[in-house]
């Protein structure tokens, strides 16, 4: 059975439990947030979920044993209400970092829309999520909000959370259809496997412009490493590592000029060099993509280098 949808909401302050977990390809990653000496406190305060199917809808606990915790920290009961946003509909623009704001927030919601808490305790509610079956949201990284709520008139101070979701929809090659968005790209993922050190690999990013207007890009390869009591605006994949030197990574030009309604292949050049700690590794890099128009978006390039060092003829091995 289908619930019923409902709410939305974003984080103010993140504290620093993680929790990741990879089932059938899709990977969650939570951290908690909290309110002091507000009387609320939800967890998770940022999901971060990632190789989403289309068309398949997802029971968040079920996958993954994650569910929206509401703390009611405060003496008397309180009733919250439930909602889902674009970023923008709450003030969050610096979300938008790499991401795209979610099309429609209503493909998440809860199975109820208020939820009463009693004094020192906790509520639970279950998430869910379905992403439509169109080609266009193949390689999306997008981003909306939660919103937990006091309920107006109950006479509780009208305190509201706001946890980010981050959403990206699987990696997919020669995408019959557009990307949806403004600047699409394809694939989202570019994987690189058994990667012999000192021997350069190339690869192929596709960008799509899918404006009125001419548009210039910038490529840049770069990391987001964490910090302390802060989630960064793009995570690592599950079992990859930041890439010790995102130069790694280059591109043949810096900026990428593409006409409107066409599409650009930009090459790619990966080396790792030959090194001490270099081999058997799992390194991601996130190629950064800047528009001249201010919006950005991202491709994530995930290595796996050799674990045994390359045959070659003559070298006696």
């Amino acid at each position: 059975m289908r619930c019923e949808k409902g709410w939305r909401g974003v984080v103010r302050r993140l504290a620093c439990v993680l929790m990741s977990l990879a089932l059938g390809g899709i990977v969650f990653q939570a951290i908690a947030s909290e309110a002091p000496g507000k009387g609320l406190r939800v967890t998770p305060g940022a999901l971060f979920v990632q190789g989403v199917f289309l068309g398949q809808l997802y029971d968040v606990y079920e996958a993954s044993g994650i569910r929206l915790t509401i703390h009611n920290d405060s003496d008397r009961e309180q009733t919250y209400v439930l909602s889902t946003h674009r970023p923008s509909e709450v003030g969050l623009r610096g979300w938008l970092h790499g991401y795209a704001a979610l099309p429609d927030p209503r493909w998440f919601w809860f199975d109820r829309e208020e939820v009463v808490v009693a004094p020192q305790s906790e509520g639970h509610v279950n998430m869910f999520f379905e992403i439509p079956q169109e080609e266009r949201y193949y390689n999306q990284h997008w981003v909306f909000a939660l919103g937990i709520k006091g309920k107006p008139g109950t006479g509780m101070v009208q305190i509201g959370l706001y946890p980010k979701i981050q959403i990206e929809t699987i990696s997919m090659e020669t995408v019959t259809a557009r990307p949806d968005g403004p600047l699409g790209l394809e694939p989202s993922v570019i994987s690189i496997y058994n990667l012999a050190l000192g021997a350069p690999r190339q690869a192929t990013l596709r960008l799509y412009n899918n404006d009125a207007e001419t548009r210039r890009y910038r490529l840049t390869s770069k990391t987001f490493p964490a910090q302390a009591g802060k989630l960064p605006p793009i995570s690592v994949s599950g079992g990859y590592a930041w890439i010790p030197e995102p130069g790694w990574i280059s591109t043949t030009r810096d900026w990428v000029t593409v006409g409107p309604q066409e599409s650009a292949a930009v090459p790619l050049r990966i080396t790792i060099p030959k090194g001490p700690g270099h081999r058997g590794r799992n390194w991601e890099s996130i190629l950064f993509i800047e528009s001249e128009d201010g919006r950005t978006r991202f491709a994530r390039v995930q290595i796996q280098t050799e674990k045994k060092e390359a045959y070659s003829r003559g070298s006696g091995k």
